[in-house]
């Protein structure tokens, strides 16, 4: 009977591990998108160059999940031309987990 506690242990202890946001970790895609999703958390910065060559900068603020489950990232934008030193805040954005990730990068 110890052996069954132990293994039931494991098992519960390998489900924590392969959720993610409280969803399962297949859910999302593997590789750098899937490192670049672990990266969210609160203060984390995030960039991407526009076609127009504009710079924005997603500083995130919280990740939560919606009323269906699904993680949203809750983050301040700021943009700046790369042409010019004007930046322009423009202000707090949501967008889905899986999207934010898919369109911003990690500040390294």
């Amino acid at each position: 009977m110890p052996g069954l506690a132990v293994s039931g242990g494991m098992q519960n202890e390998t489900a924590e591990r392969s959720t993610l946001f409280g969803l399962p970790k297949f859910m999302f895609p593997m590789g750098k998108r899937r490192r670049t999703i672990e990266a969210v958390i609160a203060g984390a910065r995030f960039q991407r160059e526009t076609p127009d060559h504009r710079v924005e900068t997603a500083k995130v603020i919280s990740v939560n999940d919606d009323g269906l489950g699904i993680p949203h990232v809750r983050y301040e934008l700021e943009i700046q031309k790369q042409t010019a030193f004007t930046r322009v805040n423009a202000g707090y954005r949501s967008l889905a987990l899986e999207t934010f990730a898919q369109i911003y990068q990690p500040v390294v």
